[in-house]
């Protein structure tokens, strides 16, 4: 893994703000800002100057808002998805999951609103669905997205992800050797 500075982030921050698509970041890009944002607190705490205490402003400032654009954009995507636009390639695996469970919760969304067009009684269905037993399961291969028996969309999922799912469905993963109950 390689390591990340300020200017590299500096170079991310304007790629995203200068395309409505996501950037492509480096592999474990997450994980590189954890420990970049753990090093220069350390020289906070090991010798504290003003100088370095605006540096470490100006870094979480960059990291928040390189975030902040690529959550907008990963949601935007979610909600013009509708089936047709799935390519996430430029998605971290953190991104992805966020990006399935917004798209899964759209979809969810969507079949409610088309029960009311088939004439079924959302009340009575959302009464039904809080009664639905949870089950956790941790997925022991990726899953793609699918749709489950009660028409509503699930996954993608990574391997080693735990996903609280309808009793059902954990079992049917279960059954298949998908998943393990967590």
């Amino acid at each position: 893994m390689a390591e990340l500075d300020y200017e590299t982030l500096r170079k991310i921050q304007a790629k995203e703000r200068a395309s409505a698509a996501l950037s492509e970041l480096p592999a474990g890009f997450y994980a590189l800002v954890r420990q970049l944002v753990l090093s220069r607190k350390e020289k906070l705490n090991s010798g504290f100057t003003v100088a370095d205490a605006k540096e470490f402003e100006n870094l979480m400032k960059v990291v928040r808002e390189i975030y902040d654009m690529r959550e907008q954009k990963i949601l935007l995507k979610a909600l013009g998805k509708a089936a047709e636009n799935r390519n996430d390639a430029n998605m971290q695996p953190e991104e992805k999951q966020v990006f399935g469970d917004v798209g899964a919760v759209v979809d969810a969304r969507r079949a409610w609103f088309e029960g009311i067009l088939e004439g079924r009684n959302p009340e009575l269905d959302s009464v039904e669905r809080r009664d639905e037993k949870i089950m956790h399961v941790k997925l022991l291969m990726p899953i793609p997205r699918y749709a489950g028996r009660d028409r509503s969309y699930y996954g993608p999922f990574d391997a080693g992800v735990i996903a609280s799912l309808p009793k059902d469905e954990a079992e049917l993963l279960v059954k298949k050797g998908a998943a393990e109950r967590a």
